[in-house]
């Protein structure tokens, strides 16, 4: 069976660097969360483009309880090749998290990510 937890991961591009994140608000402190957060936060090597309007790469990644990437895809590219094709590779950099641990046995968790690129103030 599969879960999905509609957590909305996001790696972010502001004024030349990462937004700094709560990881505790921003994931209620869920550990699997903030495991996929960082392996796909430190995966990603955002472009050096100046961009006039904000975008945004949402993709689907299932991982299985022993923390294996069962799949992660884009769902809504943002039309812009080269962060399409970062986000993608970024994507497929990930196999593996850290396991569930104890009270997620057999099962599979969906996240939602959404990689996001800002416009320098």
């Amino acid at each position: 069976m599969c879960k999905i937890f509609p957590i909305i991961l996001i790696a972010s591009l502001l004024c030349g660097c990462r937004a700094p994140s709560s990881k505790v608000s921003q994931f209620g402190g869920d550990p699997v969360a903030e495991a996929v957060y960082d392996q796909y936060d430190h995966a990603w090597n955002i472009p050096v483009k100046t961009v006039k309007t904000p975008i945004r790469v949402k993709a689907l990644v299932i991982i299985a309880e022993d923390g294996s990437v069962i799949s992660a895809s884009i769902i809504k590219p943002s039309g812009d090749f080269e962060i399409d094709k970062s986000v993608q590779r970024a994507l497929d950099d990930v196999h593996r998290v850290a396991p569930f641990g104890t009270g997620f046995k057999n099962e599979q968790r969906r996240f939602y990510i959404n990689f996001n690129l800002r416009p320098k103030a």
